[in-house]
């Protein structure tokens, strides 16, 4: 949701969009120049949203998971005494998984194709690099003459769009 609450978007844990809602007296809040600002600031927090969830029911599965048996069952009461071998076990595997995790958020980064989209009739660009959405500028003109309901087409136009292509690359 934009912050001012005239963009609201949904997506799910793949970053795609499966929702855009916009607000019918978006223009006096925004104004046609803060339109894609707006757009682009629901995206992101949308999919950090998203994100969160998906790291939260993440390690909710890996707490009710059963333990290895090489592993030490993970006890949550304050009167735990965690042994040395435990502790640096548990550190060792959070370093490297926060590690991964790092390398290939680098090499997202790293990657240098950009490369754009436009919705059907012009009013938004989203701009693409690496496979992720970077930003989405507006053509204030365009945007000017678009009431809420065209506008929330342009968004959805073309963030579908961008899943279809990124389905295409993956393979998915």
């Amino acid at each position: 949701m934009s912050a001012d609450r005239s963009v609201r978007l949904v997506v799910d844990t793949q970053r795609e969009v499966s929702a855009v809602t916009i607000a019918r007296d978006w223009c006096s809040r925004l104004g046609p120049s803060g339109f894609a600002d707006a757009l682009f600031g629901a995206y992101a927090a949308a999919v950090q949203a998203a994100l969160e969830l998906a790291a939260l029911l993440h390690l909710q599965t890996e707490e009710s998971a059963p333990a290895a048996q090489d592993q030490e069952p993970l006890d949550r009461s304050p009167d735990r005494d965690v042994n040395e071998y435990t502790w640096l076990r548990d550190t060792r595997r959070t370093l490297s998984d926060l590690d991964a995790e790092l390398d290939a958020a680098t090499r997202l980064h790293r990657r240098t194709d950009e490369s754009s989209m436009t919705s059907p009739n012009g009013c938004l660009t989203l701009h693409i690099r690496g496979g992720g959405i970077t930003g989405i500028v507006g053509d204030v003109r365009r945007i000017a003459r678009a009431d809420a309901g065209q506008l929330q087409f342009e968004a959805r136009s073309l963030f579908r769009a961008f899943a279809l292509a990124s389905a295409r690359r993956t393979g998915s």
